[in-house]
């Protein structure tokens, strides 16, 4: 089962010193008038939930990594190979999410309480959907679904970062970062999707 793309960020990073350098990246520069859906980024933990000839899997972000038990249990009473049946027939499908909850990232953010999962992508075969129909998996198993923040080009984003123009994230918190999809999709030559992804704090350094 293939990992999840790295997504990129959007400025360099000085080998010594690790800061951001308030440059695009040359991967980014022929692509900074294209518009782009920018969502919330969710810390922190990303898991990929599998299913293929009627077996469901789930893994972190990378095959190696290991599933705490309370997360297996909670993950095998939510995804049952019955609602695959039901909403996706025989095909192969693979549900990106993160986990979220104040006992995973209240060193970073103040998220509630109780631990949950909300829905970034999905990939059927070998094809990702599109939002609206992301949308429509998430409200098939009750779930959440990462909210769509804005429309717009990299650099209008960039500087609406760098002023403190983000928004307020249900638990009233202002949000961290941005990730960025084009509207019209396209990919590299290795195949991956053209992403970025932006965090206020690199933007104020």
């Amino acid at each position: 089962m293939k990992e999840y793309q790295k997504i990129k960020w959007i400025y360099q990073f000085d080998e010594k010193t690790h800061k951001p350098i308030p440059q695009i990246v040359d991967y980014f520069t022929p692509m900074k008038d294209w518009k782009r859906e920018f969502t919330e980024k969710i810390d922190w933990t990303n898991i990929r939930v599998f299913r293929d000839w009627h077996k469901v899997s789930f893994l972190w972000r990378t095959d190696n990594a290991q599933i705490p038990l309370r997360l297996l249990n909670r993950l095998q009473e939510l995804f049952m190979e019955e609602l695959f049946e039901q909403k996706f027939w025989e095909q192969t499908v693979t549900l990106y999410w993160e986990w979220y909850g104040w006992k995973i990232q209240h060193w970073i953010r103040d998220y509630k309480e109780q631990e949950d999962f909300v829905l970034f992508d999905v990939e059927i075969g070998w094809v990702f959907l599109e939002r609206e129909n992301i949308e429509d998996v998430a409200k098939s198993l009750w779930l959440e679904v990462v909210p769509v923040r804005c429309y717009g080009n990299l650099e209008l984003w960039i500087q609406r970062v760098k002023e403190n123009c983000l928004w307020q994230d249900k638990n009233n918190k202002q949000i961290e970062w941005l990730v960025g999809r084009p509207i019209w999709w396209y990919l590299d030559r290795l195949w991956n999707r053209i992403i970025v992804k932006i965090k206020q704090e690199h933007l104020k350094q």
